[in-house]
């Protein structure tokens, strides 16, 4: 039921992007590390959301400290889609929205 998948660090955002289309994953997690976090979430972010909107997306900004509803606006996250800066918060979010996604009535057709 769920897979991991992840795709290498070194890849560039076109394949990432590329890869992700293949799968065709419900749930795409996006994770970014300082210094750069928000930039690069906020750019495969606006990808994604282009190449992909059926895919609820979660970003992981990891020892993420500011405002993270400001950087929700500044990634101009859709309304099912999360930035979290703890593994256990995204988990929650993972895991809530699976639930979702298996009690509607055309899951897995």
């Amino acid at each position: 039921l769920l897979r991991r998948e992840p795709i290498a660090i070194e890849a560039l955002a076109g394949e990432r992007l590329e890869r992700v289309a293949q799968m065709h994953a419900p749930i795409v997690c996006i994770n970014a590390l300082p210094p750069s976090a928000v930039m690069h979430a906020r750019y495969l972010y606006k990808r994604l959301k282009q190449h992909n909107g059926h895919a609820v997306r979660l970003v992981g900004l990891w020892n993420f400290h500011g405002d993270l509803d400001a950087v929700r606006d500044r990634i101009d996250c859709h309304e099912h889609d999360c930035v979290v800066t703890t593994f256990a918060d995204g988990l929650r979010h993972i895991r809530h929205n699976l639930a979702n996604l298996l009690a509607q009535p055309n899951h897995g057709s």
